[in-house]
């Protein structure tokens, strides 16, 4: 049961309660760290599920100086800023051993995707713009990011998978943000996608993390081709709604080049930044390459596989990667229109 279900008598006192102690909070944070939003350009980091975003965050967070909000600020997201000045004063620059479980890293301090976000956007509601959204709660994350950037000192980067779902509210709410993406193989994404949900829901016939705008003409399809087409979903929502925004405000990168190359790409995203007027100061050096993971297909009859193949192949007509080409490694092109299935 939801205890926040604003269709019940308890769920409204709750839900009433915990918006007084979020507000309560946040003026306590107000006096301690300011309520002006940040001073350079927020950075958000995007891509597929299973498609590399934790790995990009770490490297990033890694080897430049950078605030985010915590993992521990996960488990207590009405305190985002001051879990975050705890973290900072008790912990130096963040160490990364490239290891997460799904999203997951290990350490209090390490970056986390920010539940505080859930505060202010809806979980799988697609926003279209800023309008979508609370005046108070726009007001609110714009408060939030500007305190950890000024707790940390350092420009504010955030992962979160569902930010494909609020790209065009971000957007608007923060005008000067900048987006980095990173785009894995879909083939590999699928095969993680549902070993996810074997691992994590216990079956395949159960839904796993963020859905695309096109959920609802996919959801009855078998399994194998329901993920195939939540990622192929995920990929034209982030093509519709990237020219609109403005090329020049991404910069893309593919994750198996990614992980042959860090330091190439790294200087890539590095200049990338600085041309937008983020200072983007080393900590620590690129790591050495990675091994690009390919998913396992042990958990698979012959059938399915197959089965994901044909999908792909009707999905994918042609390069998957074909139409974010324009913004590997800075070049600033148009977008081509996708075609929806």
């Amino acid at each position: 049961m939801n205890l926040l279900d604003s269709n019940n008598p308890r769920g409204r006192l709750l839900m009433k309660t915990a918006g007084q102690l979020a507000g309560a909070l946040s003026r306590l944070e107000g006096m301690l760290f300011g309520d002006a939003g940040p001073l350079h350009p927020p950075i958000f980091i995007l891509g597929l599920p299973r498609g590399g975003t934790t790995l990009m965050y770490q490297v990033l967070c890694h080897c430049y100086r950078f605030a985010y909000p915590s993992m521990a600020a996960n488990s207590l997201p009405f305190s985002a800023a001051l879990v975050s000045w705890l973290c900072r004063r008790f912990r130096g620059d963040y160490v990364s051993d490239f290891q997460s479980h799904y999203g997951r890293l290990r350490g209090l301090t390490s970056p986390g995707e920010g539940t505080m976000w859930n505060l202010w956007f809806e979980k799988d509601r697609t926003y279209r713009s800023a309008n979508d959204v609370r005046p108070e709660a726009v007001r609110e994350m714009v408060r939030m990011v500007g305190r950890i950037e000024r707790i940390y000192g350092h420009p504010f980067i955030n992962k979160n998978l569902r930010h494909i779902n609020r790209l065009p509210a971000l957007a608007e709410i923060f005008p000067r943000c900048l987006f980095v993406v990173i785009m894995r193989n879909p083939r590999d994404a699928v095969l993680s996608l549902l070993r996810g949900r074997l691992e994590m829901q216990g079956s395949f016939n159960r839904w796993f993390s963020v859905r695309p705008r096109s959920f609802v003409a996919h959801r009855d399809l078998a399994p194998e081709r329901q993920v195939v087409f939540q990622i192929k979903g995920l990929i034209d929502d982030l093509l519709e709604d990237m020219p609109r925004i403005g090329t020049k405000r991404f910069i893309a990168v593919p994750y198996e080049e990614f992980c042959r190359s860090p330091a190439n790409h790294l200087s890539m995203i590095s200049s990338f930044l600085s041309g937008h007027g983020v200072p983007v100061l080393p900590s620590h050096p690129p790591p050495k390459p990675f091994l690009p993971v390919r998913d396992r297909t042990d958990m698979l009859t012959g059938a399915q596989l197959t089965s994901i193949d044909r999908a792909l192949e009707e999905a994918f007509s042609a390069d998957p990667y074909l139409n974010l080409r324009c913004v590997w490694s800075g070049e600033r092109n148009a977008i081509p229109p996708t075609n929806r299935s």
